[in-house]
């Protein structure tokens, strides 16, 4: 944060940066300071940015409440993954009450990053993005081995989305 306080560097979009990038980057500040901080909004994305996604997570579970003062502390682990098979359980097309929200739009960053395309980045899960997870469930072979339901985001899915540092060609 204090990177934040003395420099404007981390709020400009840097030579090479993506629009996108930073208007999700300024989403998860604004969603979640409480609890990750306020991140850089730089376009680019770092390794912070990364684990801000798992630490907004955590935060949407509930399995934080707390402000984390060293994103390289969270992981994707057993607590994480138990809270998200608890609650949500299972993102799909057309569950938009409030209570999902959160948890769509960081499976929306996720596919972003990820190289995929949602069209939107408001937590509504609408046809294109579950046809983005879809095609993101295929290319990371997620599909054909009961691990998923095509189209829907389980825990094995957002964790891929989360964690994956690949992106697609």
């Amino acid at each position: 944060m204090w990177a934040g306080l003395l420099s404007i560097n981390w709020f400009k979009q840097v030579s090479g940066g993506d629009n996108i990038t930073r208007l999700i980057q300024r989403q998860l500040s604004r969603d979640w300071s409480d609890i990750i901080g306020v991140g850089p909004c730089d376009g680019v994305v770092s390794r912070q940015t990364a684990l801000a996604l798992v630490g907004a997570l955590q935060a949407a579970e509930g399995v934080t409440t707390e402000f984390i003062t060293d994103l390289s502390s969270v992981n994707f682990g057993n607590t994480t993954t138990a809270a998200f098979e608890n609650f949500p359980g299972r993102l799909k097309n057309g569950q938009n009450s409030e209570a999902y929200i959160p948890f769509n739009k960081l499976a929306q960053y996720g596919l972003y990053f990820n190289g995929y395309s949602p069209g939107r980045f408001d937590g509504i899960y609408d046809s294109t993005t579950s046809s983005e997870i879809a095609d993101f469930q295929e290319f990371y072979c997620l599909t054909g081995i009961d691990l998923v339901d095509i189209g829907e985001v389980n825990v094995s899915t957002m964790k891929s989305l989360l964690t994956s540092t690949a992106l697609r060609i």
